[in-house]
C-alpha cells in the first residue's frame, strides 16, 4: 500500500467545472442508473467500489476515502439517502455506530449524539461547513439542526475529538451535512435539467412535493435551485395509538450558484432557507432558518504550497411559540440564534522525511442568542440571552515517512469570550492531537490516537436563572464560574479491505476501533438542595456544575461488501459512559445496537431493493430506561425509464412498539411510503 496521504498530491486538477465539482464528492448515485447495458458487468464494479470509496474532507480538511481516514469516519452517501426516503435526518443516521439522533420536543429539530457527548455544542454540527448552534432548553434534545432530506447528497460523520481543526465543540465529534449541486444531478453532455418529485408515506399522511432546476450553461458557471414542502399529520405508534403533536408544515428552499473563475479559483454562495409550522401541548410553534455561505477556492496544481478554502456564513433560527391557554390570556415566547463565522484555510503539499500535507488555519463565530417571555416581560429563564465569541488557529501535519508507517501531528489554540448584564466569561486553550498508522500488509492498518478537545460553557449552562412554573416550581441558579470541558481521548484502529473474494473484482471494507475518553469539568445540571420534607419544591435547587470527571469508552465496527449484484454493511457499537465523581451512568449514553443491510441490483442495474435491520438492545443505564426492539424496514427502487423512477418501502415491517432511548414520545408504527421521480 503506497501512502495514505501522498497519493493526493500527485492528482491533476479537474479542467472544469463540472470536473471540480464532481472531484472529491464521494458520489456513487450517478453511476447508479447511468450504465449502458453494453457495458454492464465493468459498470457495476465501478460502481462498488466508488460506493466504498465514498470521499471526505471533514475529518482532516483534505481529500480522503472513508476507509482511508485515520479516524472514526463515516459517510452516508446520496445512494443510501435516497433508499432510505426519510422524513428527517435521525433515521439517516441509525445504521452508523455510536451516533443517535434525538427529536426536540414536539418540533422538527434534531439533535445528534455521537458517543453519549451531546446538546450545548458537544457535537459540532454542520450543514456544508456552516455550524448550526441554535439551542432552547425543553425536556427533549435542546440542541437542534434543521435540514430537509432531500437536499442532502452526503452526510459526513467523524466520532470523536476533532478540536485540533474545528475547536470548541468538537469533544463529542463533527457532523457535516453536505447539499446537492447542478453537477450532481446533470446528465453527462447535458447543459441543463428539471426534477420533479411527489411523496407518500401511510403512517402519517406525509405528502412530499420537491421541484428543483439545475443548469450549468459552461464550463464555468454551476446554478441549483430548489423547493420542497412536506406536510404531516399525527402518527401512529406500533399499538395503533396516535401520537399528539407530531403534526407538521414544512418548506425549504435551496439556492447556489458557482462560477470559475480559472482553472484553479472558483467562488461559491448558497442560500439555505426552512420554514415550518407545529403544535405543541401549550404552544402553536413557527420556526424560521436561514443560512447564507459565500466561499472562495483556489488550487494551482503548479504549486504545491497552495490549496486554499476562505469562506464565510451567516446563520439565524428563530422559534416563536404562542401560549394557547394562560389564566393571564395568551402570549408568545421568542427564542433567536445569530451566527457569524469564518472558515480560512490552505494545504502545502511538500517533500522531505517523507511526504507532507500540512493544513493550517483560522477560524472563528460570533453568537448572538436571545430570547423574549412576555409572560414575564423578560428573556426566557430556561434559555437566557447572551454573546459568545470563539476564534482560533491550527496547524496539522499528515506526514507520509514511508510506504507503511504515517503520522498525523496537530495542534489548535483557541479564545473564547461570553458576555451578559450578568457576567462575562473568558478562558484559551490548546487542544493537541498525535496519530500513529502501520501498514505493516497492503490494505490493513492499524492506527492509534491521542486527542485533547475543549468545550466552551454555552450561555444557559451560565446564565440560566429563575423559577421553573407549575406545580414543581423549583429554582435555577447561574453560574458563571463554570470552567471548560476538556476531554483526553486515545483511540485504536484498523481499517482492512480486499478484493476478488467471493467473485471478480468485488470488495470487502473493515473498519474497527476502541476509544477511551476522560472528560474534565464535565458541566451537568445538579441537584443543590433537594426539596424539604413534606415535600416543598420551592426549596430545590438546580445548578450547572462542573463534574470531576467523566469516562466514556466503546466499540464500533463496520463491515462492508460490495460486488457487481450484491450489497451489504453490518454495524455494531457498545458505549458506556460513568461520572467518575459518584460511580453513576451518565444520562445521554445510547443504547448497545447492531444495524444489518442488505441487497441487490439487477435488470441492468434499473432494480435495486433491500432490507435493513436495526437490533437495539435495551437501556436501563439512565434516568429514563428503554425497552430492547427490533425495526425492521425494506427499500426498493426501479428505474422505468431514464427520466422515471419509482421508490418503495415499508418501515417497521413487523409493525413493532418502541420508543427510542433519547427520544420522549413512542416512534412511527408500520409505515408503507412511496415516490416517483421525473427528470426533464
Amino acid at each position: 500500500m503506497t501512502h495514505i496521504f501522498s497519493e493526493r498530491t500527485t492528482c491533476a486538477q479537474p479542467t472544469n467545472l463540472r470536473q471540480r465539482l464532481l472531484a472529491g464528492t464521494g458520489i456513487a448515485a450517478l453511476a447508479f442508473g447511468l450504465v449502458a447495458p453494453n457495458a454492464y458487468a465493468d459498470e457495476q464494479i465501478q460502481v462498488a467500489a466508488v460506493a466504498l470509496d465514498a470521499i471526505t474532507i471533514t475529518a482532516t480538511k483534505t481529500e480522503e476515502t472513508a476507509l482511508e481516514t485515520l479516524s472514526s469516519t463515516t459517510v452516508i452517501t446520496e445512494q443510501e439517502i435516497e433508499d432510505i426516503q426519510a422524513t428527517s435526518v435521525d433515521e439517516l443516521l441509525r445504521g452508523v455506530p455510536g451516533v443517535t439522533g434525538a427529536k426536540t420536543e414536539d418540533g422538527p429539530g434534531i439533535g445528534i449524539n455521537i458517543r453519549g457527548m451531546q446538546e450545548y455544542g458537544r457535537v459540532n454540527v454542520m450543514i456544508d461547513g456552516t455550524r448550526q448552534n441554535f439551542q432552547r432548553t425543553g425536556h427533549a434534545a435542546n440542541t437542534a439542526v434543521f435540514i430537509e432530506p432531500e437536499l442532502l447528497k452526503q452526510i459526513d460523520i467523524v466520532r470523536g475529538p476533532s478540536a485540533a481543526v474545528y475547536g470548541s465543540g468538537a469533544i463529542g465529534g463533527v457532523v457535516n451535512f453536505i447539499t446537492k449541486d447542478a453537477a450532481d444531478l446533470l446528465d453527462p453532455g447535458a447543459a441543463s435539467g428539471v426534477t420533479v418529485k411527489f411523496g407518500y408515506h401511510s403512517i402519517d399522511d406525509t405528502f412530499l412535493t420537491s421541484l428543483t432546476g439545475y443548469a450549468m450553461p459552461n464550463d464555468e458557471t454551476d446554478l441549483f435551485a430548489s423547493i420542497t414542502y412536506r406536510t404531516n399529520s399525527n402518527y401512529a405508534d406500533g399499538n395503533g395509538d396516535e401520537v399528539d403533536y407530531t403534526e407538521l408544515d414544512n418548506g425549504n428552499a435551496l439556492l447556489k450558484a458557482s462560477y470559475a473563475l480559472s482553472d484553479f479559483q472558483t467562488i461559491k454562495t448558497s442560500l439555505l432557507i426552512n420554514r415550518a409550522e407545529y403544535e405543541s401541548e401549550d404552544y402553536d410553534e413557527k420556526l424560521r432558518d436561514n443560512t447564507v455561505t459565500l466561499a472562495y477556492s483556489y488550487a494551482p496544481d503548479d504549486n504545491k504550497w497552495v490549496d486554499l478554502s476562505v469562506s464565510t456564513y451567516y446563520t439565524n433560527t428563530k422559534n416563536s411559540r404562542e401560549r394557547k391557554i394562560s389564566s393571564g390570556g395568551p402570549y408568545t415566547k421568542i427564542n433567536e440564534v445569530e451566527t457569524i463565522g469564518f472558515d480560512i484555510f490552505n494545504t502545502s503539499r511538500l517533500s522531505g522525511f517523507g511526504s507532507h500535507e500540512i493544513t493550517y488555519g483560522v477560524d472563528g463565530f460570533f453568537d448572538t442568542v436571545t430570547s423574549m417571555d412576555e409572560s414575564t416581560g423578560g428573556a426566557d429563564i430556561y434559555t437566557p440571552g447572551g454573546e459568545r465569541s470563539i476564534y482560533g488557529g491550527f496547524i496539522q501535519d499528515q506526514i507520509g515517512i514511508t510506504s507503511w508507517l504515517n503520522l498525523i501531528l496537530a495542534a489548535r489554540y483557541d479564545s473564547y469570550e461570553l458576555t451578559a448584564p450578568s457576567a462575562t466569561m473568558e478562558d484559551t486553550h490548546v487542544s493537541p492531537k498525535a496519530t500513529v498508522a502501520v501498514t505493516p500488509i497492503e490494505n490493513i492498518t492499524v492506527y492509534a490516537t491521542w486527542a485533547e478537545a475543549f468545550r466552551a460553557p454555552s450561555t444557559t449552562e451560565t446564565l440560566q436563572s429563575g423559577i421553573h412554573p407549575g406545580a414543581a416550581a423549583f429554582v435555577f441558579l447561574p453560574n458563571p464560574d463554570l470552567r471548560p470541558e476538556v476531554g483526553q481521548n486515545w483511540e485504536v484502529g484498523t481499517n482492512i479491505s480486499a478484493s476478488n473474494l467471493f467473485q471478480a473484482k468485488d470488495r470487502i471494507a473493515f473498519k474497527a476501533n476502541y476509544f477511551n475518553m476522560d472528560v474534565e469539568d464535565y458541566i451537568d445540571a445538579e441537584l443543590i438542595f433537594g426539596p424539604s420534607f413534606p415535600v416543598s419544591w420551592s426549596d430545590t435547587t438546580y445548578q450547572f456544575l462542573n463534574v470531576a470527571e467523566a469516562n466514556l469508552r466503546g466499540v464500533e465496527a463496520t463491515l462492508s461488501y460490495e460486488s457487481a449484484s450484491l450489497f451489504g454493511t453490518v454495524s455494531y457499537s457498545r458505549i458506556r459512559g460513568k461520572d467518575q465523581n459518584t460511580g453513576d451512568y451518565l444520562n445521554t449514553i445510547p443504547a448497545d445496537k447492531v444495524s444489518t443491510t442488505v441487497g441487490f441490483r439487477a435488470a441492468d442495474n434499473a432494480l435495486r431493493a433491500g432490507v435493513t435491520w436495526h437490533a437495539v438492545a435495551a437501556q436501563d443505564r439512565n434516568d429514563t430506561p428503554s425497552d430492547s426492539y427490533n425495526l425492521v424496514n425494506v427499500f426498493s427502487s426501479y428505474k422505468f425509464t431514464e427520466s422515471v423512477k419509482f421508490n418503495l418501502g415499508v418501515d417497521n415491517l413487523f409493525n413493532e412498539q418502541y420508543t427510542e432511548v433519547l427520544n420522549r414520545e413512542a416512534s412511527r408504527g408500520q409505515n408503507w411510503k412511496g415516490a416517483i421521480t421525473v427528470r426533464f
